[in-house]
């Protein structure tokens, strides 16, 4: 029962904070500086004035947009199963107590936490590389890394439990960093579209929360670790090869989609929305 209260009261503070934090337009942020309100302005007024409507045609011929997709797809269905199923891997397949479970897990979600902090304020800061070698960095970080890292893990006999909790802990941890990888990609490429981009990706997440808990009472029924095998090769194929394909199309720069178009066009949207 502590438990939801503990989640009920988490749930309050973070609606507060929301409520507190939260402004309609980058002008009446007090917190934002004035060089980052410099960097928004031009796209502010349009923006805030009226929802731009989506070009779908020049939207999915991007090969950026498309990156991000599949990206997206691969963390999100790489990861799921073993995010849902940790604890029951962790107690019935590796054979770990309660505690040892309950700790494994907290430390790998902290980290993800922390991670993805550490990567976005990294990424802010780090002017020596372009955006694109930034975002391919932390996407491999992310999705490539622990994609290799899951396949590797599935090798490793359960008797090694240690070692074995120890590596699904950094892989989960190592999540973290999709902030500054195909997340923050996504907001470059497509700036003022973003939400239809991130509405997609959330897509794949319901996708992923449906499909995937029916694919581990289909292929790991007992959850053992020789169950599991076929579970950690697929996922960890599916991540680094989303990562690889990633890596080879993004150009993290704003679409030619997203530049300002003629008066006259924006007036014909104008009359179609109305």
């Amino acid at each position: 029962r502590s438990i939801f209260y503990f989640n009920a009261a988490a749930s309050a503070i973070v609606l507060v904070l929301w409520i507190i934090l939260f402004r309609d337009s980058p002008a009446e942020h007090k917190q934002l500086s004035k060089e980052e309100f410099q960097i928004i302005k031009p796209n502010e007024r349009q923006v805030v004035q009226q929802k731009p409507k989506v070009p779908f045609r020049e939207f999915f011929s991007s090969s950026s947009v498309w990156a991000v997709l599949i990206a997206a797809f691969g963390n999100y269905i790489g990861i799921s199963a073993l995010i849902i199923f940790s604890s029951a891997i962790l107690k019935k397949a590796v054979g770990l107590t309660d505690m040892q479970t309950a700790n494994y897990n907290a430390i790998s979600f902290f980290m993800q936490l922390v991670l993805k902090f550490v990567g976005g304020v990294i990424s802010d800061r780090w002017k020596s590389v372009s955006e694109s070698f930034k975002t391919r960095f932390f996407n491999t970080l992310s999705v490539g890394i622990p994609g290799m890292l899951m396949i590797a893990t599935a090798f490793m006999p359960a008797d090694n439990k240690i070692l074995c909790a120890v590596c699904i802990t950094v892989i989960q941890s190592l999540f973290g960093f999709n902030s500054a990888g195909f997340n923050r990609a996504a907001m470059i490429v497509t700036r003022q579209y973003a939400h239809f981009l991130v509405t997609l990706c959330g897509v794949f997440v319901s996708v992923s929360l449906i499909f995937e808990p029916l694919l581990v009472w289909k292929v790991a029924p007992d959850t053992t670790w020789e169950q599991w095998f076929f579970m950690l090769v697929s996922h960890g194929a599916i991540l680094a090869v989303s990562n690889l394909i990633f890596c080879v199309m993004i150009r993290a720069k704003p679409a030619k989609f997203t530049e300002p178009r003629p008066a006259v066009e924006q007036i014909e949207d104008n009359i179609e929305n109305s």
